[in-house]
């Protein structure tokens, strides 16, 4: 009590400098002190309240509080308790407000990590408060970077290393245009006005990889650009205000954006990885270019220069990009289009004009920079697939929809039709037109009792998951969360007794193994998704690795263990019959299959053991074919998790 009336006399002392205007000079409070009697009051309004009136009166910096409440909460974070967790949370409410008022935060690198940690640890505590508050005191730290006065602690360049953790947030439970905006304004700051470290314009030079795009996951460059871009063509509606943020806030946007991406083409090695970039650049972005403005002037003179300067300065870098040895199977397949003299198709320099031409950024008869020769040949829209559709009489879309979504054509024979698409970025628009509306379509027919529309569905995915970048080239016009979405209403409503059990099964099996392939690819929230007016669990598609205790299972659950394990690992048995694929829900059976797999090796394991092993190898063969290999996912993890945590499962390692 004795702490608690001094402070009340020293708050009220305080208040009267603070309300006389007191130019005496009062000694800083010490917010250390002040958080360590907060430990030892938690929450009391005493201490609170002094924090307040210090806060405000000046006598405590925030840019001092901000400091040391970073600080502290690390110590915290380490072993989190529910009370210092509500203290934080309080201490960070009465930051919030007051880093938003004009004031002269100059906070360092660390102390920005450590927010940024901060921000990471309460988004998963699902307090909307909490993170609100803190997520505030994060973007006032931010803001320093790339506002003016500029903060003497954490430059442009420095700032670039707070990028993955930002980018980790938005992959996470964060969703703050703000934070996005943030990185595109970075973005603008840190390859504008070049210093004596970056690129400089050398003609005929190829320059160093820009420093903001490294094509690498944890790469700034990547991070900062290349990764938001991707963004912003998957999810204009939500992204594009950031992207329209960079391009107001320096003059050399285009300059910068396509030099960053021509740098990307000529220096990664892995072709799939170029197809994607290529797709990018050549298709989706000039589209994407065009919402920036609505009169277009300054657009198409920015786009004019950008494109002359990327000639005049960068021709080692664009040559480098046409010298690239095919290494795809996609790329391969175009070898038979190679022309006369040799060359690869047409060069990067008459796709950048053609493909900025076709949406009237640059003009039809856009002048060639001196010693730079735009190729007509072969000109847009008659490169091999536009041919195949020409020869047949058919429209590019038409032609596509009648080979990629028949039931006839054979798999291999669709796959190379795709290749052959997915190296021609002309070709995209109508490809993802195709695949997206074929997807969707099937995924929303009210014939789901239907054979027809399961065996349709199953087909396309498994078209889908079986090229291995098609879905990159739809996923940059198409969210793919939107097809996930789709899938799973589609796999919801399907009810058993469509058409012959074991068809059906497989089919099954290859609309959900394309579900968890986009969950896992492109990291997706494996918890509920919007599919219109419906919410959808997607949990399952990830979590089929858990074996539970009998104990815990219903009667029916316990019943369909039992019988699958009589049908599959009994040495008595016939094999799974119709009857049991017809009484199983495949949704039931998914989440149930490792721990079938593990009463079945229980049941192996009593036998003597070259029986047991017989009979386990013979069970294993009915779940690697198509009726059933899309249940092993979980199976796998759960398998070799047991392995990693007791060192050696010799009763799971006859599976091998």
């Amino acid at each position: 009590m004795f702490v608690v009336s001094n402070l009340s006399t020293e708050i009220n002392l305080t208040k009267q400098v603070a309300s006389r205007g007191s130019t005496t000079q009062t000694a800083p409070v010490g917010p250390i002190g002040n958080l360590h009697l907060l430990e030892a009051y938690p929450l009391s309004p005493v201490l609170l309240q002094y924090l307040c009136v210090a806060l405000d009166s000046n006598v405590l910096p925030i840019g001092t509080y901000l400091t040391t409440l970073i600080a502290w909460s690390q110590t915290i974070l380490a072993t989190p308790t529910d009370q210092t967790t509500q203290l934080l949370s309080a201490l960070c409410a009465l930051a919030a407000p007051r880093v938003q008022k004009p004031v002269n935060l100059a906070p360092t690198l660390p102390t920005a990590q450590g927010c940024i940690s901060l921000v990471q640890h309460v988004s998963r505590l699902h307090d909307t408060l909490f993170t609100s508050s803190a997520l505030e005191l994060l973007l006032a730290i931010l803001d320093t970077v790339v506002g003016s006065p500029p903060n003497p602690n954490i430059s442009p360049a420095l700032g670039l290393n707070l990028v993955p953790g930002i980018n980790d947030l938005l992959d996470g439970e964060i969703v703050s245009p703000k934070l996005t905006n943030w990185l595109f304004q970075l973005s603008a700051l840190t390859t504008a006005d070049a210093g004596p470290s970056r690129v400089q314009p050398v003609v005929d030079e190829s320059p160093l990889r820009p420093e903001l795009l490294e094509f690498s996951r944890n790469g700034a460059l990547f991070d900062v650009l290349a990764y938001q871009l991707t963004a912003v063509l998957v999810y204009p509606d939500s992204h594009l205000s950031a992207l329209q943020t960079a391009y107001n806030a320096s003059e050399n946007f285009f300059s910068q954006l396509y030099l960053s991406m021509i740098s990307v083409l000529a220096n990664e090695p892995d072709g799939n990885t170029r197809l994607i970039v290529r797709a990018a650049l050549f298709g989706s972005l000039p589209a994407l270019l065009c919402q920036l403005e609505t009169g277009q002037t300054k657009l198409k003179e920015g786009v004019q220069s950008a494109i002359i300067g990327l000639f005049t300065h960068y021709g080692a870098l664009l040559d480098k990009c046409d010298a690239t040895a095919p290494i795809t199977r996609g790329e391969d397949s175009m070898e038979e289009d190679v022309p006369e003299d040799g060359s690869k198709g047409k060069n990067i320099r008459t796709m950048l004009v053609q493909s900025l031409q076709s949406v009237s950024l640059l003009d039809m008869n856009f002048p060639a920079p001196p010693g730079v020769t735009i190729e007509n040949w072969p000109g847009r829209g008659v490169g091999r697939v536009f041919t195949e559709a020409g020869e047949n009489g058919q429209e590019l879309e038409a032609y596509l929809r009648s080979k990629l979504l028949s039931l006839d054509l054979p798999l291999s024979d669709k796959l190379e039709l795709i290749d052959r698409a997915v190296v021609d970025p002309e070709t995209h628009a109508c490809l993802c037109t195709v695949l997206h509306k074929g997807y969707t379509s099937l995924a929303a027919s009210t014939q789901h009792l239907s054979p027809a529309t399961l065996e349709s569905l199953s087909h396309l995915s498994r078209l889908l998951y079986s090229h291995p970048t098609v879905l990159d080239i739809v996923g940059l016009r198409v969210p793919p969360s939107e097809c996930v979405a789709a899938g799973l209403a589609f796999l919801e409503d399907l009810e058993g007794g469509v058409g012959d059990p074991q068809s059906a099964l497989g089919q099954y099996g290859d609309v959900l193994l394309l579900l968890q392939l986009l969950v896992t690819r492109y990291e997706l929230k494996s918890g509920t998704l919007k599919h219109g007016d419906r919410v959808l669990d997607a949990s399952y598609l990830t979590s089929s690795w858990a074996v539970y205790n009998l104990t815990d299972l219903t009667d029916p659950e316990r019943t369909l263990i039992s019988d699958w394990v009589k049908a599959a690992f009994d040495s008595n048995s016939f094999g799974i019959d119709d009857n049991v694929l017809r009484s199983t829900n495949p949704r039931v059976l998914l989440k149930l299959s490792a721990t079938l797999f593990t009463e079945a090796i229980r049941k192996c394991a009593a036998e003597p053991e070259g029986a047991g092993m017989e009979i386990l190898r013979n069970g294993v063969s009915y779940f690697e074919g198509p009726l059933l290999n899309w249940t092993l996912r979980g199976v796998i993890w759960a398998l070799a998790n047991e392995a990693e945590r007791h060192g050696q499962v010799p009763s799971c390692s006859i599976i091998t």
